[in-house]
């Protein structure tokens, strides 16, 4: 028997946030410019950047959490608006339920009317392709 999904009354970046799967389970991944990222899972967002050193032959990354203004403005530049960043979280919730994420097969069964609902507004039933869930 599914529990009762937290999501529900959820809005804008918080709903994404909920709807989002674990870490390491497919997380959601936008890509922008200059080797930023965006990743979104259940516990939150992060800001990913690609740093090179002068001093090193190789690439390093810098993640740092952040706030719902920051995310906001990250997702502006990028051209993605909050809504399709729901979608990509939803469909990325399912992704993992059927990779075999267990906590997300338990949160998949009980937001699935919370998730089709949010499907259902993506165009076509399904998350846009624009972002990609990154088994990590």
């Amino acid at each position: 028997m599914a529990g009762r999904c937290g999501c529900l009354g959820l809005r804008g970046l918080e709903l994404a946030r909920c709807l989002a799967p674990p870490p390491g389970d497919h997380e959601v991944v936008l890509e922008g410019l200059a080797g930023s990222q965006v990743v979104v899972n259940e516990e939150g967002f992060w800001l990913r950047a690609a740093v090179r050193d002068e001093w090193l032959p190789f690439l390093s990354a810098v993640e740092r959490r952040a706030g719902p203004e920051a995310v906001e403005s990250a997702l502006r530049r990028m051209g993605v608006g909050v809504e399709e960043l729901v979608c990509m979280a939803a469909g990325a919730l399912l992704e993992a339920a059927a990779g075999g994420s267990a906590r997300a097969a338990e949160k998949l069964a009980a937001c699935r009317g919370l998730v089709e609902e949010v499907l259902s507004k993506c165009g076509g039933g399904r998350a846009a392709p624009r972002g990609r869930s990154s088994p990590l």
